[in-house]
């Protein structure tokens, strides 16, 4: 019954498959079919082959896995022979790091003294041979040596020091931070001539880092006055002041004019040779202006600053006026003063360079801005406003 019914069914099916044959048999299959079927066919076997040809190759280079007796006797050292002395050294030492060297922590800290009588221990494997003994800081403190191989001098390494200690100050550490820095100079340098430079340099680091970072000048104008007073307490012959006073002149002198800007660079280029101008002008006159409220420098230096800077007249300099008079008003722009009256010259003279047309929109905005906050007793016209509501 059951194979009768599978006949039948099976009849059916093939009767049901012919006729569809015959009904798509008359259907012409568009081009684009064919040739995408062909070439899935040609990828198909191109891909078989391939795989088939890696195939051999892999075999060809596989390594030799099958190896006989004597090919592994060769691969393996022979083991060390060990002298009765040896063997009478190391033996009390065997129950105690059997341990460490099953559980895999190699070699203790310590090497055990090896007897004189071992002969297997070579000189040179070992730094007690040699007559010496290996301390921590010899295995972990490596040299300290210059770029070109050569050992620092004392110089550079108070140098280097210095420059570790100012990338770090801050005002919660700038006590203990100090402190490294006269050490530095005092008792690093042995002789007066390198003392001297140990000064030099501190002054030139110290000048190039408060020119840079406007932020922190108030703060590395501080750290000027403390090294100036404490270098002339401990006797120090070289004049810190002097030295640092140097640079601010030079740099002066130097920015007075913007440099000339090749036209033919790209605009960015031109851009940032300006930025890196006016920050050294403007970061140059804050420092001086700092100095001036510590009584680090002469007055008489404000108004050789606002002569130059008045005389020249491009935007530059008069934007470098601003900062300047805006850092010493606090101070000096007082009725007490006997520079006073000069100094209000110069104020009359800002006052009419307000009131002149041919100057630039935002020279003249940047020196109102500069008058009014003097009307407001040297306070930030814009913060007394924010305070009031």
């Amino acid at each position: 019954m059951g194979s009768a019914a599978a006949m039948e069914i099976f009849n059916q099916t093939e009767s049901v498959g012919r006729f569809l044959w015959s009904s798509l048999s008359d259907i012409e299959p568009p081009p684009s079919l064919v040739k995408c079927l062909g070439a899935t066919a040609a990828g198909i076997t191109f891909a078989f082959v391939g795989v088939m040809m890696e195939r051999v190759r892999g075999q060809k280079s596989r390594p030799k896995e099958n190896f006989s007796r004597d090919e592994l006797a060769a691969l393996i050292p022979p083991k060390r022979t060990r002298g009765p002395a040896a063997d009478a050294g190391e033996g009390s030492q065997a129950a105690g790091s059997s341990t460490r060297q099953r559980a895999g922590l190699g070699k203790p800290l310590s090497a055990p003294d090896t007897p004189t009588g071992a002969a297997d221990q070579s000189p040179a494997a070992s730094p007690a041979a040699a007559g010496g003994t290996s301390t921590p800081s010899q295995r972990l403190a490596p040299t300290t040596v210059a770029p070109g191989g050569r050992e620092l001098s004392e110089v550079e390494e108070a140098e280097r020091k210095v420059k570790s200690c100012l990338n770090k100050l801050t005002r919660d550490n700038f006590n203990k931070l100090y402190e490294q820095i006269i050490v530095c100079i005092t008792t690093a340098c042995s002789s007066e001539e390198d003392r001297t430079e140990m000064v030099e340099v501190v002054a030139r680091d110290l000048f190039a880092k408060a020119t840079k970072m406007h932020t922190f000048v108030e703060l590395y104008a501080d750290l000027c006055a403390k090294l100036h007073s404490d270098l002339e307490k401990d006797g120090v012959t070289v004049n810190f002041k002097r030295i640092l006073l140097d640079q601010c002149q030079q740099s002066f002198k130097l920015h007075l004019e913007p440099p000339k800007v090749d036209q033919s660079l790209e605009y960015e280029e031109r851009y940032e040779q300006l930025v890196k101008y006016k920050t050294k002008m403007l970061g140059n006159v804050k420092l001086i202006g700092h100095l001036l409220r510590r009584e680090m420098l002469s007055p008489k230096i404000i108004f050789h600053c606002t002569d130059e800077l008045l005389s020249i007249g491009t935007e530059e300099s008069l934007e470098t006026l601003c900062c300047f008079l805006d850092t010493i008003g606090t101070t000096f722009d007082s009725s007490d003063w006997q520079g006073r009256p000069r100094l209000e010259e110069v104020f009359t003279r800002v006052e009419l360079l307000v009131e002149d047309t041919r100057q630039s929109s935002r020279i003249r905005c940047l020196l109102k801005d500069l008058l009014d906050k003097r009307r407001s007793s040297w306070r930030d016209p814009a913060s007394s406003n924010n305070a009031k509501w």
